[in-house]
C-alpha cells in the first residue's frame, strides 16, 4: 500500500485500504488510507476518518498514533485555510507527551517544529529543533530531510533567509532520490519559496515549473495549479507579463477550490490582472470570500499578499474606504517583514501613521545586510519620502532600490523605482517591454498630466550647480541673484542637499567636502 501511495496511486491505494483484509492490520493502515484520501483530494472523508483515529489513539493513550493523526489533520487545516481548525489541531500536538524513547520521536518532535514556526513562533520552534538536533544523526533519511526543511523554515522566519536556503537545498537534493512523490514534490515546493525569499527569481521560477511537474507525476491535484500560481506570481516579478498571464489564466481553467490554491491564484490574478489590463482576469480572480478565509488563516505569507492585492483592486474599482481598512487589518496581523513585502508600498502611499510606524518597525527588525530586504526598505523610504515632499531623498532611495531591484532581476519593482523617481519614459518603455498595459498606460497618463515629475537628471544637475556655490562659500541670497530665483526657494534647496548629503549644517557641508575641493563632488555620483 505504501508503495502505491510513493507512485501517485491513491485510488488504487484506497481501495485496497478498505478492503476486509487491509482494515484487520491496525492503525497504521489506517493513517495509510487517511494519507491517501488527503493526497488523493477527498479531504472531508479524511478529516472523519483521522477525527476518528485520534480520538481512538488517545483513549488507548497511543501518543505516536495521536500525533500521526494530528500532523496530517493540521495539514489539511492548513490548506485548506481553516486557520481556527489548523491552530486548535496545533495546540493540541505541541501537548503531546512523546517518550524520548519512542521510535518516532524524532518526528513527531519535527513535526512539532513545524506548527511552532507555522503558529509565528519561530524561536519556540528554533528551541524545539535545538533539544532534538543530536538525535537527528540516528534518524531514518526521510525523517532528516523533513528536520532540513523545518530548519530552513526556521532560519527564515527568524530572518536568516541565506542559510535557510542552503538547508533547503539539501532537503531537495535528498527528496529528489526518495520514491514517495509527495516528498520530492514538497521538498521542490520549500526550495522554490528560498529561492524565492533570497532574491534568485530565475532559479525560484525553474523550481517552481519542475515541482509543477513532479506534482504532475505524483498525479496530486490542486498542487500542480498551485505551483503554476506561485511561478505565475515569480514571473510577473521578473517583468514576464505575457508569461505570468498565460500561467494564472490557465488555473482558473482548474476544477479544484482548494482553499491554499485558491487563495494563491485569486492573489497573483489580481496582480496579473491589474498589470496587464485584463478585466476578466480581475473579475474572476476577486473573490471576496476567499480573502475572509486568508485573514482568519494561519498562513501569514498568503496574508501579505492577499491583503495588498484586494486592496489594489478595491482601489481599482473606488472602494477606498474598504480599501483602507483592508491595509490597517492586514498590517497589524503580519509577524515579520518577509511575510509581506507587497504590502508595504501600499502602506507607504495610503496608510495611516500607526500603520508606516508598525511597517517600519517590521522592516527595521530584518537584517539590512539582506540584498531582499534592503531594497523593499529603501523602496519604502522613498515612498514616505515622496508622500512627505522630499524630493531629493525619494529620488536617492528609489535609485538604490532601483539598482538593488535589477540586481537579483526583480524588474517589475525596479521599474516602479524609476517611475518614483521621475525617469517616467524609461519606466512606460520598460512596461511595455514586460508587457504589461495597465501599467504603460498608467505611465502614458501621468507623463500627459500638468506638473508631472522632472526628469532625474534635471534635479540632479540644479543640486550639483547650488553645491558647488555652497562650496565657493557664496551665501543663499547670492547664489539666489546668481541661478535668478527666489532666496526661499535657494533656502528649500539647501536643505534637500543637507538631507542628501547626510548633515546638519553649511559647517558639517563644508568639512564633508574639504578633501575634494576643487575636485568633483560627491552629488555627481
Amino acid at each position: 500500500m505504501l508503495k502505491l501511495i510513493d507512485a501517485g496511486e491513491y485510488d488504487t491505494a484506497i481501495a485496497l485500504a478498505k478492503s476486509k483484509s487491509a482494515r484487520q492490520t491496525g492503525r497504521d493502515v489506517t493513517l495509510l488510507l487517511a494519507k491517501a484520501l488527503v493526497l488523493g483530494g477527498h479531504s472531508g472523508d479524511a478529516s472523519s476518518l483521522l477525527d476518528e483515529v485520534v480520538d481512538e489513539a488517545t483513549r488507548e493513550r497511543d501518543s505516536e498514533g495521536a500525533a500521526k493523526a494530528l500532523d496530517l489533520l493540521w495539514w489539511l487545516g492548513w490548506i485548506e485555510l481553516d486557520g481556527a481548525r489548523a491552530r486548535a489541531v496545533a495546540e493540541r500536538m505541541l501537548k503531546l507527551t512523546i517518550p524520548a524513547t519512542s521510535p518516532e520521536a524524532f518526528r513527531i518532535f519535527v513535526a512539532k517544529a513545524t506548527l511552532s514556526v507555522q503558529l509565528g513562533d519561530a524561536a519556540g520552534a528554533a528551541e524545539i529543533l535545538e533539544e532534538t538536533e543530536h538525535d537527528s544523526r540516528d534518524a531514518d533519511i526521510d525523517a532528516f530531510a523533513n528536520y532540513l526543511s523545518v530548519k530552513a523554515d526556521v532560519l527564515a522566519a527568524l530572518g536568516h533567509p541565506a542559510e535557510a536556503l542552503s538547508y533547503a537545498r539539501l532537503a531537495a537534493d535528498i527528496g529528489a532520490k526518495r520514491s514517495d512523490l509527495f516528498l520530492r514534490w514538497r521538498r521542490l515546493l520549500y526550495l522554490a519559496y528560498m529561492l524565492q525569499a533570497n532574491g534568485r527569481l530565475s532559479e525560484a521560477y525553474e523550481a517552481y515549473m519542475t515541482a509543477e511537474a513532479s506534482a504532475r507525476e505524483a498525479s496530486l491535484t490542486w498542487e500542480v495549479a498551485f505551483c503554476r500560481a506561485r511561478a505565475a506570481w515569480v514571473a510577473l516579478l521578473l517583468g514576464r507579463g505575457t508569461v505570468a498571464h498565460d500561467l494564472i489564466a490557465s488555473c482558473f481553467d482548474e476544477p479544484y477550490e482548494q482553499g491554499w490554491m485558491a487563495a494563491t491564484r485569486s492573489f497573483v490574478g489580481i496582480f496579473v490582472g491589474l498589470s496587464c489590463e485584463d478585466e476578466k482576469l480581475l473579475a474572476r480572480a476577486a473573490d471576496a470570500r476567499l480573502l475572509d478565509k486568508v485573514l482568519s488563516s494561519s498562513d501569514y505569507y498568503t496574508v501579505g499578499p492577499a491583503v495588498a492585492a484586494f486592496h489594489a483592486y478595491y482601489r481599482h474599482v473606488g472602494r477606498l474606504q474598504e480599501a483602507n481598512a483592508l491595509l490597517e487589518l492586514g498590517i497589524s496581523i503580519l509577524p515579520s517583514a518577509d511575510c509581506g513585502w507587497s504590502l508595504f508600498p501600499f502602506i507607504a502611499k495610503n496608510g495611516s501613521d500607526s500603520a508606516i510606524r508598525r511597517a517600519q518597525e517590521l522592516l527595521a527588525k530584518y537584517p539590512r545586510e539582506h540584498r531582499v530586504a534592503e531594497a523593499h526598505r529603501q523602496f519604502f523610504e522613498a515612498l514616505l519620502a515622496a508622500k512627505y515632499g522630499k524630493r531629493i531623498e525619494c529620488e536617492r532611495r528609489s535609485g538604490e532600490a532601483q539598482l538593488l531591484f535589477d540586481d537579483f532581476e526583480c524588474h517589475m519593482y525596479a521599474t516602479r523605482c524609476l517611475e518614483l523617481a521621475g525617469r517616467l519614459a524609461e519606466a512606460h518603455r520598460r512596461y511595455n517591454v514586460m508587457g504589461m498595459a495597465g501599467e504603460a498606460r498608467r505611465i502614458a497618463h501621468a507623463r500627459g498630466r500638468r506638473g508631472r515629475p522632472r526628469r532625474s537628471y534635471e534635479s540632479s544637475r540644479e543640486r550639483r550647480e547650488i553645491l558647488h556655490l555652497l562650496l565657493q562659500g557664496l551665501t543663499s541670497s547670492s547664489i539666489a541673484e546668481r541661478l535668478g530665483v527666489s532666496e526661499r526657494t535657494i533656502k528649500s534647496r539647501i536643505s534637500e542637499i543637507y538631507d542628501f548629503e547626510g548633515v546638519r549644517n553649511r559647517a558639517e557641508l563644508l568639512t564633508r567636502h574639504k578633501p575634494a575641493a576643487g575636485g568633483t563632488s560627491t552629488m555627481s555620483r
